[in-house]
């Protein structure tokens, strides 16, 4: 991405595609493998977790806003360094291999039918949310344009990220000290995502300043 050109761009978004699709999956196994003797703390560690991705999510925009547009390829190479230190950690720490044999009484099929679920819910809620999140996108620059609201576009773009972290702490306490059906949890979960896209559908296609609490509410959601 520190490549002025549009070759840069292209290289560096399949580069994004590719190291996100390999890194990611393996930082969730290798984290949750942590829990595999304490299930019950599992729900409190990946919401910690997730609220450290939303940490950054928040300060990454918050510090490269405040750069002028010439020094935006530094914010890049930033992000390159932070990667790789976040890559090289894990190399210097010893595996804990005692869980290995946790699951062999398991039966295949069982593990076959345990994965197939796991995709299509996976596959159905990021349909969902990426068809939703089209109307936020372009609810967010009209919200922008409202010359009567004066709100930066990065303090919109960052609105998820100032929910979910005092909510995440709170949970992370509460899940912490209250152990509850993992089912329960996420549906719970998807009935507060399907609140908030039904809140959006009461924001009109030009919106007015009026309009805003719903947006908010939304992602509060």
């Amino acid at each position: 991405f520190c490549i002025p050109s549009i070759t840069g761009v292209y290289i560096g978004l399949v580069l994004v595609v590719l190291g996100g699709g390999m890194y990611t999956p393996n930082l969730l196994s290798l984290f949750g493998k942590n829990y595999i003797t304490r299930v019950k703390q599992l729900d409190s560690g990946f919401t910690i977790l997730y609220l450290a991705i939303n940490l950054g999510a928040f300060l990454g925009p918050l510090c490269i806003s405040f750069m002028d547009e010439e020094y935006y390829t530094y914010g890049f190479i930033i992000s390159g360094v932070f990667m790789l230190l976040a890559v090289m950690i894990p190399l210097f720490l010893k595996e804990n291999k005692s869980h290995e044999n946790n699951n062999a009484g398991i039966p295949l099929n069982s593990k076959l039918l345990n994965i197939i679920i796991a995709l299509v819910l996976i596959g159905l809620f990021w349909t969902i949310y990426e068809i939703g999140y089209n109307r936020i996108i372009d609810l967010e620059m009209k919200f922008t344009q409202l010359s009567t609201l004066q709100i930066p576009a990065s303090m919109l773009y960052m609105l998820s990220s100032l929910f979910v972290l005092p909510i995440g702490i709170i949970a992370a306490i509460l899940w912490s000290f209250y152990y509850s059906s993992q089912f329960v949890k996420l549906t719970i979960g998807f009935i507060a995502a399907a609140l908030s896209y039904a809140v959006l559908l009461f924001i009109p296609d030009v919106p007015a300043d009026q309009h805003l609490l719903f947006y908010l509410f939304s992602f509060l959601l």
